[in-house]
């Protein structure tokens, strides 16, 4: 009875030793690919300052689309208010694309 305990805890140990090594395994893969996307995704400054830069560009211009756009909804209502005539809905879409 003694024996058969004795043989359970070394094959115990065995297993437990070989799902330690596969775990100690495991987790290096992990920090090596963890260690590739850090290196990866690291911006240089200059990488920075010129993202930075693409993105000041896209808002001004999104911000000059909006400008006319309000423009010609202001021209297309003062329109309707000087020939007292009722907005529709096709107006006020032809006044947001600019096809006039």
């Amino acid at each position: 009875m003694l024996e058969k305990r004795v043989e359970r805890l070394e094959q115990q140990f065995k297993e437990l030793t070989s799902k330690s090594e596969m775990l100690g395994n495991q987790l290096n893969d992990l920090h090596i690919v963890i260690e590739s996307i850090l290196s990866n995704t690291t911006l240089f400054p200059q990488d920075k300052a010129n993202v930075e830069e693409g993105k000041i560009k896209y808002l001004t211009d999104v911000n000059e689309q909006m400008f006319k756009q309000n423009i010609r909804l202001r021209q297309f209502i003062e329109n309707c208010i000087e020939t007292q005539t009722i907005p529709d809905h096709k107006g006020y879409y032809e006044a947001l694309r600019g096809d006039e």
